[in-house]
């Protein structure tokens, strides 16, 4: 892509880290994180990539999304962690059990994929996406806050 991104917080305001998008025209749009990560998993799911046999690429592209995701937003550094470790450490900043187990089922379903080269089938393949989707838009910060 020819757009650069880069991580911008609001000084004194709660909210999650934007993105600010360049595009053409010096055109600037402004993105909450949680909305650019969605966009990218909805990208993955109409690629299909699973259809032309390459399911690991499939997987290796939806837990990169998610960690990054997990990284930005809980500011940390998760990319080289195994599954396991990442929820590990993820439990001291989730408490709610129906995320964490959403979160280890996507993951543990792609290390099967990945490195096991279990198939699964297209219904689980866009269910573990949905999942994906709605761990981030359940984990994303309150950006109107209720007084």
């Amino acid at each position: 892509r020819d757009e650069a991104f880069w991580d911008y917080v609001r000084p004194n305001e709660m909210d999650t880290p934007l993105e600010v998008r360049t595009l053409p025209k010096h055109k600037v749009q402004i993105m909450l994180l949680s909305q650019y990560r969605v966009e990218h998993l909805d990208e993955l799911l109409k690629q299909e990539v699973w259809k032309t046999g390459n399911v690991k690429l499939y997987y290796s592209q939806l837990t990169e999304i998610l960690k990054s995701y997990i990284e930005k937003r809980f500011q940390c550094s998760v990319m080289e962690r195994t599954t396991a470790e990442l929820l590990i450490y993820i439990r001291n900043h989730i408490t709610d059990t129906q995320i964490l187990n959403a979160l280890e089922r996507i993951l543990t379903h792609s290390d099967f994929a990945k490195f096991a080269k279990q198939f699964h089938s297209e219904a689980l393949h866009r269910e573990l996406l949905n999942l994906s989707k709605s761990f981030v838009e359940q984990t994303r910060l309150n950006t109107n806050p209720q007084s």
